[in-house]
């Protein structure tokens, strides 16, 4: 079985530049560099700008836009979830944001850092509960809102957060998938945007959301569409859009539903900004940041870490013939009924030639290199028509072949697939809680289940184990979904 560090780099290191480079003169007129607060030493001065920041907004009067309460009512009445302009909304809003820090803080070269889930074992940095400005439970902020672009229901957290200081997200049993190396890998390497977007909202981004809010029924803002009242919001949203930057710089193409967001944003000094749109989100260029992890010298210092084999052979002709994999479904299975808590719910699901369909190739961009790279394919699971169920205190584990699958096995066990939750209820227009599809990469567990001898060709069971996070989910709370379909991406 191949790994991607035993993968084939189907290019060279000069034939790579282009893909690289092409960011490259608007990243030399970049005013910000967002870097990486995990790896920062507590006296960074990024954390005491960022907490003068915080305090400011909160100083401003209702009347102005820029004020910290004004800025969390554009998310829940704006923000774009589950639909294909996530990562384009979230761009504007994150770097409006990050100029009206500078301005008010009197430092033009300002930039917000991001959280990276990967790093100090994915914990939220210490700053964001040792230093009170940036400890959501120092505020006395309320949530109190209700908006239709989010749901019928008024949100009413609080300043609270359901992780504890130096507690890691992959020690968090219902969500430790999402945060694991291997996972962010699989999204990192997907060609398809909608695979590659729907893996990154439902998993890792909402996965954080939910246990930073509302594990252990914290009702913490983070869980709710008032999220961005705690200042580590816009870290988490950083990190998001670095790896969607990442993702581009590498040569990816990503979809543009080609929408405008009207009366959405604010600028450094609280005017209107008028429409903003999804394609102006496209490229990172037009922007006035960089992340740290996207210079050339620094991609090409992993691409030699990785130690990938490159070749010329047949130089453009033979790149010509390697196109990027294109998503195809082999198989289905229809849903037995809804999921319910604590309660295994399997898809007997059929595909065709499954031994086969795991050992062809897939060519795609290798995660952070530019580099244009072959392994055998990846199998997608698509859950088809989910519904957000009363309670969403509740995450969702997908296993493959589990025999001795309960509600107590971990995220983190080999054959656990992914885990997704429910950000928010839903709306009117379906942004946050209509039916919607569910992407889960099932190849490692089903390569698990084969190392075990257990894989037959025909077929395999995709299991689901709801699980609450909170008390008081009540056991009759329904998850309903049409199905699954399994895409070799």
């Amino acid at each position: 079985m191949l790994t991607r560090r035993s993968f084939l780099a189907v290019t060279t290191v000069g034939l790579a530049a282009p893909a690289i480079l092409r960011y490259r003169p608007a990243w030399s007129a970049a005013a910000r560099v967002r870097r990486n607060a995990s790896t920062m030493a507590p006296t960074d001065p990024f954390f005491s700008d960022y907490a003068q920041a915080v305090e400011a907004m909160h100083q401003l009067p209702v009347s102005d836009q820029r004020n910290w309460r004004n800025q969390a009512l554009i998310h829940i009445r704006h923000c774009t979830h589950g639909v294909s302009d996530f990562t384009h909304w979230h761009r504007w809003y994150v770097s409006y944001f990050e100029q009206i820090c500078s301005k008010l803080i009197g430092k033009p070269d300002f930039a917000l850092a991001y959280w990276d889930w990967e790093e100090s074992k994915s914990k939220v940095p210490d700053p964001f509960f040792d230093l009170p400005k940036l400890n959501v439970v120092q505020w006395n902020d309320q949530s109190n809102e209700q908006s239709d672009n989010w749901g019928p229901g008024r949100v009413t957290t609080i300043g609270a957060r359901g992780i504890a200081r130096a507690q890691a997200m992959t020690s968090i049993p219902q969500f430790a998938n999402s945060f694991l190396k291997t996972t962010l890998d699989s999204i990192r390497g997907q060609p398809d945007f909608e695979i590659f977007t729907g893996l990154l909202e439902g998993q890792p981004h909402g996965n954080a959301h939910v246990a930073v809010g509302s594990l252990h029924g914290a009702r913490g803002h983070m869980g709710s569409g008032m999220s961005s009242l705690d200042p580590i919001f816009w870290l988490h949203h950083c990190n998001i859009d670095r790896i969607w930057a990442e993702w581009q710089a590498n040569g990816n193409t990503s979809d543009d539903p080609k929408n405008t967001y009207p009366d959405s944003f604010y600028d450094a000094d609280g005017k209107p900004v008028g429409s903003k749109t999804s394609t102006g989100a496209l490229s990172l260029g037009s922007f006035d940041y960089i992340y740290d992890t996207i210079e050339p010298t620094v991609i090409g210092q992993i691409s030699e870490k990785l130690d990938l084999q490159k070749f010329d052979a047949g130089g453009n002709s033979m790149m010509a013939k390697l196109n990027l994999t294109t998503p195809a479904s082999i198989g289905s299975g229809a849903s037995p009924g809804p999921a319910l808590p604590n309660i295994e719910r399997a898809v007997d699901v059929k595909v065709t030639d499954l031994v086969q369909a795991l050992s062809e190739v897939r060519v795609f961009l290798a995660p952070e290199t530019s580099l244009k790279a072959i392994e055998p394919s990846r199998i997608v699971a698509r859950l088809e028509g989910v519904e957000t169920p009363q309670n969403t205190d509740i995450a969702v584990g997908v296993f493959v072949n589990c025999p001795y699958l309960t509600p107590e096995t971990p995220s983190d066990d080999k054959l656990c697939a992914g885990v997704f939750s429910f950000f928010g209820p839903g709306g009117p227009h379906g942004h946050h809680g209509g039916p919607r599809n569910v992407y889960i990469d099932l190849t490692d567990a089903l390569r698990s289940v084969a190392s075990q001898g257990r894989l037959a060709g025909n077929g395999f069971k995709v299991q689901l184990m709801a699980v609450p996070v909170a008390e008081g989910v009540p056991a009759d709370t329904r998850i309903p979904f049409k199905g699954v379909t399994i895409l070799s991406a």
